[in-house]
């Protein structure tokens, strides 16, 4: 069972990585436009913050969905899904704070 679990997060975290990859790809090759003042003072999300977050929303989801504690580490690793969910949502009320 601990394999099933270390390989379902695995996986996650491949398809995160493809994922930001893709978008970084699509985002190069887009010119920046210069922001407007609504803009400036709403940004837009980062693609890549919004992407980690929803690669670590889905982790979450199957973390929560396994059957088994695997010995407390199921429930460490949500800890940490859920603290780094914290750290990304204060980056957006930063970048809120700081439009550059």
């Amino acid at each position: 069972m601990k394999r099933v679990a270390f390989w379902t997060i695995a996986a996650v975290l491949l398809f995160s990585t493809l994922s930001l990859q893709a978008s970084f790809a699509q985002t190069a090759s887009q010119k920046p436009m210069a922001p407007n003042a609504a803009q400036r003072a709403n940004p837009p999300m980062d693609p890549e913050i919004h992407a980690a977050m929803k690669a670590l929303q889905e982790a979450k989801h199957h973390l929560e969905g396994a059957q088994h504690d695997f010995g407390g580490h199921r429930v460490k690793a949500l800890e940490h899904v859920n603290q780094a969910l914290d750290e990304l949502r204060e980056a957006m009320n930063w970048q809120k704070e700081h439009p550059e």
